[in-house]
Order: structure tokens, then sequence, then C-alpha cells
């Protein structure tokens, strides 16, 4: 039987399993060739995605592979892909959590190939897209090369062609996993206000000093610091009938070890839940770590209570943050004990709470999990993994960092520029750190604000995709405790940028708006010269993120007076927007060589 849909090589067969994923796992992504990528590299490509509650889809057109038409969409379809006009493009969903690309077959069989396949962009396309979204939805990159499972158009074993969860549901006409998606370095960006977008790379450009200047704090993924995820097949009944020596003579037995998935999974330390903590300033007190809010006081420093330590898996695919029941109990106790978030008092301290409704999310490739119980959880940390299989908690590495960028706001203060402390026990000033959520209370708050808490779906240790997950890592790496998607892109420039060659590959995050619902602090990198603060060289624009903003104004303005170039304003690309804003207005006209975006 001829492949489907014009792939170049593989083999087709009639089989309903379990699901996609666990069907052909071991049938693809059997070697280590490379993805080709061809287009736009480096270049923003619209996406449609709510930039509130991210989920990357560009869009495709079935038919002939590369080259396509030449133009824009004539229409684009959002239902289940056997309901759509064979000329209408399609929302392909990119997702890093999804071990497998998967796209719709014409006729209604299981397959396996590869193929070329050509991404559109598809900004404004979601709700009725005008002429002019539809003419901007022209071929940007191409995937040559590209290792495609093709299944049902209809649903396969449960799963129909959905994903998101029970806010936002979406229907997908094909997935990008991480078997493509990891030969190259991507950049998401979502930011309120603005259509979201995604840039393709082969290796993502620039020096880590360089990159730390523009705010992308390096998150090298965990121990041992590469994807993971190999898995042989362990089913060796596929469908009634159909045992694990298939059409051509294929064999997925466990005794052929000559076929093992490629790696794809993409585990980073979290620390869930970390207390309200931020550097604050004033000119009485200096520079401490507060908890911020119209009352603000000291950061808890109990060891206990720097939140729970946890493994999580980058996927881009999935709404929100997602943690596995026993996980959840680990974390925060018995759940049925948390407080209902409609009723927090300001002077709770709980680390999450539960919300009312129950919730669905569908994983690509999986039938829909349902009664899924929902919180909000109060924030979460990611931080550098380690270079060695053992050393401190995420917890503590987190608090470490902000340790450390105490030091550097003390040396700001004294210097009246960005400072690099030298190394010290207890504080970090080499590492990089990452928070979202409620990171610390705004001015105006007197207590927690649930709204900035991220959404969070519990999914029971017994479920299906949980198991399979776990089984796929684990000995070779920690067991995950749930997965992260949406809840990392919101209002950040994040690059997956597992093509690193110099570093272990990561994730490098920019907040969009930084302060007290975002904060990166990457490492604080050195420059030449000579400061009087003690112990401590002149430091690079890498310093100052994730310093007082109060601070980093006033200093900017003290520099007012002086000529251009002015130290002064190195720490203007660290500012939040609005506070970039008010320096840029033509009353103060400071800081407008920064672009705010």
């Amino acid at each position: 039987m001829p492949p489907p849909d014009g792939t170049r090589s593989g083999w087709t067969a009639p089989l309903f399993g379990s699901a996609v994923v666990s069907l052909v796992v071991a049938a693809l992504g059997c070697t280590e060739a490379k993805v080709i990528g061809e287009g736009q590299f480096s270049r923003p490509i619209a996406l449609a995605s709510d930039p509130a509650a991210p989920l990357p889809r560009l869009a495709w057109l079935p038919g002939d592979a590369c080259p396509g038409p030449v133009g824009g969409c004539t229409s684009f379809c959002t239902g289940a892909p056997d309901s759509c006009d064979p000329a209408a493009c399609r929302p392909l969903l990119l997702d890093s959590g999804t071990p497998l690309s998967i796209l719709p077959s014409t006729d209604d069989t299981l397959g396996f190939g590869e193929e070329c396949v050509e991404l559109r962009a598809a900004g404004g396309l979601l709700d009725s897209p005008t002429d002019a979204a539809l003419t901007a939805s022209t071929a940007s990159f191409r995937l040559h090369e590209a290792p495609i499972v093709r299944a049902p158009g209809t649903s396969v074993n449960g799963w129909a062609w959905e994903a998101g969860d029970d806010l936002g549901p979406v229907v997908i006409g094909g997935v990008i996993g991480a078997n493509i998606l990891r030969d190259f370095a991507l950049e998401l960006r979502h930011l309120d206000g603005e259509t979201p977008s995604v840039a393709f790379f082969s290796e993502f450009p620039g020096t880590e000093t360089v990159l730390a200047d523009q705010g992308r704090a390096y998150l090298r993924l965990q121990y041992p610091g590469r994807l993971l995820g190999r898995l042989r097949n362990d089913n060796c009944e596929l469908a009634p009938g159909l045992d694990c020596r298939l059409t051509g003579g294929l064999n997925i037995g466990q005794d052929n070890q000559d076929l093992l998935f490629e790696s794809t999974r993409a585990l980073v330390d979290a620390c869930v839940a970390p207390p309200p903590c931020a550097v604050s300033w004033s000119e009485s007190a200096g520079c401490q770590l507060r908890t911020g809010g119209q009352a603000p006081t000291s950061c808890l420093a109990d060891p206990a209570e720097l939140g729970g330590s946890a493994t999580l898996v980058v996927a881009t695919g999935v709404p929100g943050l997602v943690l596995f029941e026993d996980s959840a109990a680990r974390l925060f106790g018995s759940l049925d004990q948390l407080p209902d978030c409609g009723s927090l008092s300001p002077e709770s301290t709980a680390p999450a709470c539960v919300q009312a409704e129950l919730g669905r999310l569908v994983l690509p490739g999986w039938p829909a999990l349902d009664q899924l119980q929902r919180l909000r959880v109060r924030s979460l940390g990611l931080v550098q993994g380690l270079d060695q299989s053992s050393g401190l908690a995420p917890c503590q590495r987190l608090r470490d960092r902000l340790d450390g960028l105490v030091r550097q706001c003390k040396g700001f203060a004294a210097e009246g520029r960005p400072v690099r402390p030298s190394a010290k026990l207890g504080s970090s000033i080499s590492s990089s750190a990452l928070v979202i959520g409620e990171v610390a209370l705004s001015d105006e708050q007197l207590g927690p604000d649930t709204s900035a808490w991220l959404s969070t779906l519990i999914i029971p240790a017994t479920a299906a995709p949980v198991l399979a997950l776990r089984r796929e890592i684990v000995p070779e790496g920690a067991q995950p405790d749930g997965l992260i998607g949406g809840a990392l892109l919101t209002n950040t420039e994040t690059v997956l940028d597992f093509t690193e060659s110099v570093e272990s590959p990561g994730l490098r995050v920019r907040c969009l708006d930084p302060g007290a619902r975002c904060l990166a602090a990457p490492t604080c990198e050195p420059e030449e010269g000579t400061v009087e603060f003690p112990d401590a060289d002149p430091g690079r624009t890498s310093c100052c993120f994730g310093l007082p903003s109060n601070l980093m104004a006033r200093v900017i303005l003290e520099g007012e007076q002086k000529q251009p170039p002015r130290v002064e304003d190195a720490c203007c690309s660290a500012l939040p927007r609005a506070a970039l804003a008010d320096l840029q207005s033509p009353a103060l006209a400071l800081c407008t060589d920064v672009d705010p975006g």
C-alpha cells in the first residue's frame, strides 16, 4: 500500500489502538536525521493564539506539500479535519509536549513517513478572518524530511483533533510536535495587545553575554541537561490480530534495539508556589527582599516555606499549568484542605486555592480528560538545571538568586550604575531564574490577588498520558510532576533553545513587562573597569534585570543633564513598560534609544 498524501517513505495500515502516540511511538523518529528548514529564518511569523491563554498555532494547507499555492489562504477551517473543505487552511498546533507530529490522512488510514510540510502565517484567522488576514496567511516556512504520522481525520480511538481545556477548547488540523521542534530554536512571543508570533532559528544567535543583556534568563534543562524520553514500544498488540511484526516486515518488538524513539522531552527544575518576594528599595531602608503590598513585610525565610520542588515538562500546546495528582498532594498536602479561591482572606499564606468548577483537558493524541480539579497556584519559579546529579533544591536556588539581586541592588544604589558583586555563599549572581504569577504584591494590594495566580489543572496519576510520560522518562530522568505550557508563554518571549551547542539545551525567557507578575533574572555579567563598591566589578545591563524600578528610574533621572551615552541609562531596558513610557515622554525624553518591545 503506498504511503498517504505524498509521504516520501513509510508504510500504512488501518491501525486503531489506544492512542496515536502509543500506537506509533517506536515506528517514528527511529533515526537521528535532522529536519531541514527552509524559509523565513529569524523573522516573526504571526500566530493564531490568544496572548492571555496561549496555544500557538500556524496555518497549514492540505494537498501538494511543497511548494503549495502562491498567496494566502482562501478560507480557514476551525472544525475537525474531516469536516473541512479540502481547499481550506487548517490550524496547526506547535506543541513541544507532543513527541510526534500528526496530520490527517485522506483515506482514514494510519501511516508513518517523511514529508515536506509548509507552514503559513495565521494571525487573525481564528474568528471570522478578514480578507486582509487571509491574504497575509502566506507560506513562511517549510519543513523538509519531517517525520509525520498520518491519522484518520475523524477521530483516533477517542481523540477528536482537539486541544486546550474547558476554558479555551480548540479544534486543530494537525500538530507539529517535539520530534520536529527539537531540530530548531523556536522563539514564541505573546504580549497583550499585539499579535503573537513565532520565529524559527537553526541556532539562536548571540553570545551568552549579549543574550543576558537582553534580559533573557537562560534556564538549562534539568540534569543531565539534555532532551530525554527514549522509549521502545512495550505493547506488542497494537490492535486485535496485529502484533509487533507489521506490514513490510517492520519489527517494533522489545528485542529490536535499533528502534529507539528520539529524545524529545524538555524537563526543567521548578519551584512551585514560592511566596511573594522581590527586591525593594527605599531611601531609608535601602535594598531588601520584601513581600510588596500596602503593608510590605520581610520575605519568609524558613526553607520549608520557600515553595515545593518539582520537575516539569515543557509543553507549549498545554494551557496554563498542569500538575499530576500525587505530586500536587506532595506539594500542597490534601487538596481538600486548600481554601476556596473566592473566599481567600488578605492574611492568607496559602500556596494554592480551589476553584469550584471542574475542568477538562485534551492532550494531542489522547482522549479528553474530564472532571478534573482546577486550582489556582500562587506562582512558579524556574531555575537553571544543575550540572551534576545532586545539589540544592530548586526553591533554595531561587531564593539564593533573589539574595544575589539584593547585592546587585546595593551596588547599583551605591554606584549609580550596574554592578557585578563577587561570589558569596548563600547568594547567586552567576545563575538565572524566572518567576511568574504573583511574584510580589502590587503596591495597592492588601493581600493575595488570585487573578494573578496560575490556572492549574490536576490530572490523576493513573491517567494513561501520565503513566506513559513517566514510563518514557524514568529512570533516565526524574519523575515528572506536571506540564508547563501557556503559563510560561503569557507576556513573555520564550525561546525553546534545544539546538544550543555551547551551553546545554534549555529555555531563554524574557519578561515583556517586568514587574510584580513576571521576573526574569539573567546571569549578572561583569564589564571591564573598576567600582568603589566592595568586592565588585562594573556590571553590564544584565545586572539590571530584577532590580526595583523606582531605584532604576531615580538613577536614570539623576543622569538627565549629562550628555549621552550615559552610564545611568544602562538599565532602561530592564524597566516595566509603564515606567519606561514615563521616562520616554516628551517632557523627559530619556531612554529614547530603547524599544519597549
